[in-house]
């Protein structure tokens, strides 16, 4: 039996949020209802040839299953466990790589150890650029009064 998972390439921003809204409607979804989902989420119409090819291959390598096929031959897609087992995975992989790059945009406040993604407070010491995450915590340090 061929390994059709080698055959689901994530490399759009498209496919990611296809599988994110898969991922959040558990009782499943149709492919109209996230071709609306997109367009609120991303300011753009989506083309419907971006959308179903990709909806069928993953049905081919079994993540999804159709339910519901009704009128017109409307389908509701749904991620079954092995679907959502890789999407886990493949948000794990984007975490770590998301984590990755703003690790060095992360300051740490030297009173208190908290991490400082934006904002914060600078200050000289010793020549040293240093950060805090308030003006509370700088002037707890710079008095010696350490939390």
């Amino acid at each position: 039996m061929e390994n059709n998972e080698e055959k689901i390439t994530v490399n759009s921003i498209v496919k990611l949020e296809i599988l994110s809204i898969l991922y959040d409607h558990e009782d499943g979804i149709y492919g109209y209802e996230i071709m609306k989902i997109m367009e609120s989420k991303l300011n753009k119409k989506p083309n419907p040839a971006q959308i179903y090819p990709f909806l069928s291959d993953l049905n081919e390598a079994g993540y999804i299953d159709l339910v519901d096929v009704g009128e017109r031959d409307k389908k509701k897609y749904v991620l079954n466990e092995k679907g959502k087992r890789y999407v886990e995975g493949l948000f794990k992989r984007f975490d770590d790589i998301i984590e990755a790059g703003i690790k060095t945009k992360i300051n740490v406040c030297l009173n208190c150890g908290c991490k400082i993604y934006d904002g914060g407070v600078k200050a000289n010491i010793d020549g040293k650029e240093v950060y805090f995450c308030c003006e509370h915590c700088k002037g707890n340090y710079l008095s010696g009064t350490h939390e």
